[in-house]
């Protein structure tokens, strides 16, 4: 929808199990009306219509979305542990010779915090950073850890650094801890927060009185 006086194009589905007619957006923009059998086409226009604004602002909202997915980041961000990195793409020179990474076959200049001949499109240069962040997690996390764990006199057995989903982190029954590495994506005091949790967890594994009194 390119003005709020077109209509977008859409098709119809007519379902015998619908009770009700809608309108569905899917992710690439394809807008579909969903009616129930006894819904007379007649109407469908009109449903459209009544519900314009709102098809305006969700195809909006997926085309600007779109572009932002399109564009490569210029940069990354690791707020817990204050570090900004530059990311320069293939059609960018190095200023100056910089280290190679064997693992993430792209230029890493560690010094000045800057990646340089990374790929431009997305399904390559983002498992390059995914991998980069993974190391990088690995390098942080566990010595921040062993910190905390240090002062607050709470030991661990082993500490692994994982791409979890729905996890900050974990403590299993024999102190061994997991923590995300996505962890360097949030505020420093947060992640302290969370690692002091794990950590509690090698005394108490569930969140009971005496695991809050630690």
């Amino acid at each position: 929808m390119t003005t709020s006086q077109r209509p977008p194009e859409y098709t119809v589905r007519i379902s015998a199990r619908s009770k009700r007619a809608r309108i569905e957006v899917s992710h690439q923009g394809a807008v579909q009306v969903v009616v129930p059998l006894w819904f007379s086409l007649q109407g469908v226009p009109t449903l459209i219509e009544h519900h314009k604004k709102w098809l305006q602002r969700s195809l909006t909202r997926l085309q600007q979305r779109g572009v932002q997915a399109a564009v490569p980041p210029s940069q990354i961000l690791l707020p817990a542990i204050d570090e900004q990195w530059q990311l320069h793409y293939m059609a960018d020179k190095p200023p100056h010779e910089a280290t190679t990474s064997s693992s993430c076959k792209a230029i890493i200049d560690s010094t000045n915090r800057a990646f340089y001949e990374l790929p431009p499109e997305p399904h390559r240069y983002i498992p390059l950073l995914q991998q980069w962040l993974q190391q990088r997690a690995t390098e942080v996390l566990p010595r921040w850890l062993t910190q905390l764990s240090s002062e607050c006199a709470l030991p661990f057995n082993r500490v692994t650094i994982r791409h979890q989903k729905t996890r900050w982190g974990s403590c299993s029954a024999r102190g061994n801890i997991n923590l995300n590495r996505n962890l360097l994506l949030l505020d420093p005091a947060v992640v302290r927060y969370l690692l002091l949790h794990e950590l509690c967890h090698t005394r108490h594994l569930n969140h009971s009185i005496r695991y809050w009194q630690l």
